[in-house]
């Protein structure tokens, strides 16, 4: 059952006519020309009730579903957005809007079951008139319709916060109400949505309906947005999206079609771009294409912000970049996980905003936010997608407090890591660097998205020497692979997911993997300065090799490990916890035991050293007082190292650093990476003996 097919089953005696609008009272004469109605979804109670709530999420539709009802029903409608409601309101609104002559007779047809009244914007009363009246409010309702002989001829629209005290209103006063849900439209529903809502962009415009004029070539570039769409939710194809819950609340959700209907309001569809949209290369089409409608919903949303609560005079108060700043894409967001997430880090958005408006401007935001189009209800979203984008906005573009939040709630969910975070996070970073922080939930993602879509794999490189973090994807139909590369930062740590499949990682940092229960392999590869193994239990698949280097790697006795396959490698000059009954210390086999000492001190020493954007190419920097206090104040051997290096002019004084030529490394025969692997060349051989002989040597007097 549709929308209309309810309508038509209402009573359809006609109202008097509205002597007072401003009760919020009118009749409405006809049905919009671009409304779809949408199905109705039943959920419980009698249906002989006197009243029925229809609950849908905001921005769903339900103020022009109420107006296709009352039209259809001939019945009235009480539009409640702006009206203050308490006890006694229902009948004083009806007095005062239709004269208390002809509301007495309207209110006994209703009674009768003769009439039909359609209330709207509960919502919007509720937040405005407080809840202790909006209850009464209700009860007031309740009460009048105890006596009633109608069936659903009274119909209440709500989202689920409000609905919740419409039962409670009910239940005290003992008069059974039945509920409808309003459904998200089903695909031959979306598609003639966009096509109404195409014919209005067109003529607003005095343009030629392109897309019925050129409808072979309009389907083809709608079809493939929508399935850009779909494999941006998860789905591998269109008809798999349409038949998933998730997937409708995403493509037959109106607010996301309105979205579409201005992207594809173009004049020749042959040149539409269904994909590149931002600054990231095409690994992730879809998700680009997904970014910017998602981004498009949110200055929507700004500017109906400011139309609601500025007037005129308000507006000449704020410069234009003021106005722009309020209420925008980074508050929404930010305000949206605060809801959501149940987070306390807050960030204070009124110091834009005059002191006489604080107050007005902080009572406007809660009403918005409350019919935000991106929530169901109060704190959740209308979909996983919703969800995804307002997470990883934060997530790259929130305070480091804020974001240090949100990664806590997502890593101690159940639900997550979700597909969907980890290709909004790389595309709304454009070119900046992603932190090393929160790396964990970026591959964690990725992970998840790898498991739940077919011909789908990803492995990932990250080359110590230019600070990128390299993303191969192996996507599908046996394409050559789609390589990404993403510039990170890191604060010192690099957090990894508990799931690692596929990881060649080399970093000056510490590395850690947490989780309560991990699995690695089977082609991991990781050398770093720290290694932390942190969760109850651990599996290690190493029958294709798997090496785990560092200077201190660690782990807890207590973990329960299961390690398959022979090829586990744990190289480390100190080890704690069960990695010590697996680790050795890097070796060079065929060297004195002092060689092997200036080998560990060659690779702390290097360990400092990185490319950075102040120096020319081909040199290494490194801070003198870190190496100082860190390496040469307690390692003798890598003082006499640099000695040497010092010597032979791989290695000079530069102001707070130490510049090292790569000349040094190309001497060794070694990449800087092939030292972080305890790779040995005769070459390298060579040069620690000289070192070791230097120093053993006796002084010159």
């Amino acid at each position: 059952m549709n929308v209309l097919e309810f309508a038509q089953q209402l009573p359809s005696a006609p109202p008097p006519p509205v002597v007072d609008e401003s009760r919020g009272l009118s009749r409405v004469a006809n049905i919009r020309q671009d409304f779809v109605a949408p199905n109705l979804l039943e959920r419980e109670g009698p249906q002989n009730a006197p009243a029925v709530l229809i609950i849908a999420p905001a921005a769903a539709g339900k103020s022009t579903a109420a107006e296709a009802i009352a039209a259809s029903s001939n019945g009235l409608l009480a539009d409640l957005a702006g009206q203050r409601v308490a006890d006694g309101s229902f009948v004083g609104l009806l007095d005062e809007g239709l004269g208390e002559d002809a509301s007495l007779t309207f209110k006994r047809s209703l009674r009768a079951g003769h009439s039909t009244l359609v209330l709207d914007a509960l919502d919007e009363t509720h937040v405005s008139s407080s809840e202790a009246n909006f209850v009464a409010f209700l009860q007031g309702l309740a009460r009048f319709l105890r006596t009633s002989q109608g069936a659903r001829n009274v119909v209440l629209m709500a989202r689920h916060e409000s609905a919740e005290w419409v039962r409670f209103a009910f239940d005290t006063e003992n008069v059974p109400i039945a509920e409808l849900e309003l459904d998200y439209f089903s695909r031959d529903q979306a598609l003639a949505y966009l096509d109404l809502k195409l014919d209005a962009l067109f003529r607003k415009n005095e343009r030629t309906l392109a897309h019925r004029q050129h409808r072979e070539s309009f389907q083809t570039s709608r079809d493939t947005v929508l399935s850009r769409l779909g494999e941006a939710a998860g789905y591998p194809t269109l008809d798999q999206a349409w038949t998933s819950a998730n997937g409708r609340r995403l493509l037959g959700y109106s607010p996301v079609l309105e979205g579409l209907a201005t992207y594809l309001h173009v004049p020749d569809f042959r040149n539409l771009d269904v994909g590149h949209l931002t600054t990231l290369t095409d690994t992730f089409p879809e998700w680009t294409l997904l970014s910017n409608l998602m981004l498009r919903l949110l200055e929507r949303e700004h500017d109906k912000f400011l139309n609601n609560w500025l007037d005129d005079i308000s507006r000449a108060m704020f410069t234009a970049e003021q106005l722009n700043n309020l209420y925008d894409v980074r508050e929404q967001c930010s305000r949206l996980a605060v809801r959501s997430f149940k987070h306390s880090t807050t960030t204070d958005f009124d110091e834009q905003v005059p002191d006489s408006l604080v107050d007005s401007y902080r009572a406007a935001i809660e009403s918005q936010l409350s019919n935000h189009p991106l929530l169901a209800t109060n704190d959740q979203f209308v979909n996983s997608t919703f969800r995804d984008y307002v997470a990883a906005f934060v997530l790259v573009n929130g305070s480091h407090d804020e974001q240090r939040a949100v990664a806590r709630v997502l890593r101690g969910g159940s639900d997550l890591p979700s597909p969907g975070l980890a290709p909004f996070m790389l595309s709304l970073l454009e070119d900046r660097a992603l932190s090393t922080e929160l790396l964990d939930l970026a591959l964690a993602s990725l992970g998840a998205r790898e498991e739940a879509r077919a011909q789908y794999s990803f492995s990932l490189r990250s080359l110590r020497s230019d600070g990128l973090l390299t993303i191969e994807l192996d996507s599908s139909m046996g394409e050559a692979p789609a390589v990404m590369t993403v510039p990170t930062h890191s604060p010192g740590t690099v957090l990894l997911p508990a799931r690692i499949k596929r990881l060649d990682l080399t970093t000056d940092d510490e590395v850690r993997i947490e989780g309560r229960s991990l699995r690695i392999g089977p082609d991991v590869q990781i050398d770093a300065m720290f290694v932390t193994l942190k969760g109850a239990e651990c599996a290690i698949e190493a029958h294709r090799g798997l090496s785990i280097r560092g200077q201190i790697v660690t782990a807890d006795w207590d973990q329960q490990v299961r390690i398959s396959g022979q090829g586990l490698l744990i190289e480390a000059v100190e080890s704690e916890g069960w990695v010590q009954r697996f680790s050795r210390e890097p070796s060079l086999s065929e060297d004195r035991a002092d060689v092997q000492e200036y080998y560990h001190a060659l690779r702390r020493l290097l360990r400092f050293f990185r490319r950075t954007q102040h120096v020319a190419a081909g040199t290494l920097a490194a801070d003198k007082e870190q190496i100082w206090r860190f390496v040469l104040r307690t390692d003798d051997k890598a003082d006499a190292i640099m000695k040497t290096l010092t010597d032979d002019g791989y290695v000079r004084y530069h102001g707070p650093e130490y510049r090292l030529s790569q000349d040094f490394l190309a001497s060794l025969a070694l990449s800087f990476e092939d030292i972080g692997r305890a790779i040995v060349t005769p070459e390298l051989s060579r040069f620690l003996h000289r070192v070791a002989q230097q120093a053993a040597a006796p002084e010159s007097p």
